[in-house]
């Protein structure tokens, strides 16, 4: 398990090692993010656009800092226990996913709007919101009986269970935008 921080400055593709350091604000050259490694966007990674052009996974992802532009023209997988909207100033663009999939992951919003769509992925998995969490995307549940705990999840799109079992957990859904 590596650690890998976006470090464009400017816009970028996922998928390019010129993007990548293995620390915070340093020189790019390290590999891209595989399925065993913590992404980091923050506030070292400037005010560019991050383009999810591939289909692409990561263990935990923290945007802490991030003041650019997430681009998702495809879906990125985190299968860790952390997903970390963090604070910052940062936009989501594009129609592809992010696809939540580890069992026990803890999401924390910080307060900021997800404005993409969201999948929970895995089977009876416990996702775990740390704070109130907004979004104004569209939110699937694939898996059977996605469980989600704590605070409260705030729809501002769209709700859609792809399964005959129902979403279950104390999380309070509030529908606050237009829809279904």
């Amino acid at each position: 398990m590596a650690d890998r921080y976006w470090v464009a400055g400017g816009t970028g593709n996922y998928n390019s090692t010129t993007n990548w350091s293995a620390t915070s604000g340093g020189a790019s050259g390290a590999s891209v993010p595989i399925v065993s490694d913590n992404v980091f966007s923050n506030a070292s990674s400037g005010a560019g656009t991050a383009t999810i052009n591939v289909a692409s996974f990561c263990a935990n992802l923290n945007l802490t800092g991030f003041l650019g532009t997430l681009n998702f023209n495809q879906t990125l997988s985190v299968q860790g226990t952390i997903m970390n909207f963090g604070l910052g100033t940062y936009t989501i663009t594009g129609t592809a996913n992010l696809r939540l999939l580890s069992a026990g992951m803890t999401i924390t919003s910080n307060g900021t709007t997800y404005t993409g769509n969201i999948e929970f992925v895995n089977n009876s998995t416990v996702y775990t919101l740390a704070d109130n969490m907004s979004c104004s995307g569209t939110i699937t549940a694939i898996s059977a009986n996605p469980i989600i705990n704590g605070n409260t999840l705030f729809i501002g799109g769209n709700l859609t269970n792809s399964t005959t079992t129902a979403i279950s957990g104390p999380t309070a859904f509030v529908f606050n935008g237009t829809g279904t």
